[in-house]
């Protein structure tokens, strides 16, 4: 059986992602006709609250390439 791309995305890109309780967007912004900016926040688990950007390149209604900017607590 092959595993979807969702779960192929989780284990290869955020193989973190169980330690998640919350996960909000606070901002979505395009910059030209291909990148968007997000900016959101996490709560941990354990109650720790972090946020980041990413900029997210996006073609053909597919994700190309994720840039991540690590925040840090909140």
């Amino acid at each position: 059986m092959t595993e979807s791309p969702k779960a192929t995305f989780f284990e290869r890109c955020f193989p973190t992602a169980g330690r998640l309780k919350e996960q909000r967007l606070l901002h979505v912004t395009p910059a030209d006709e291909e990148l968007v900016l997000v900016y959101y926040e996490y709560e941990l688990m354990t109650g720790d609250r972090h946020r980041n950007v990413e900029a997210i390149t996006v073609r053909d209604g597919l994700i190309q390439e994720v840039q991540v900017f690590f925040g840090g607590k909140v």
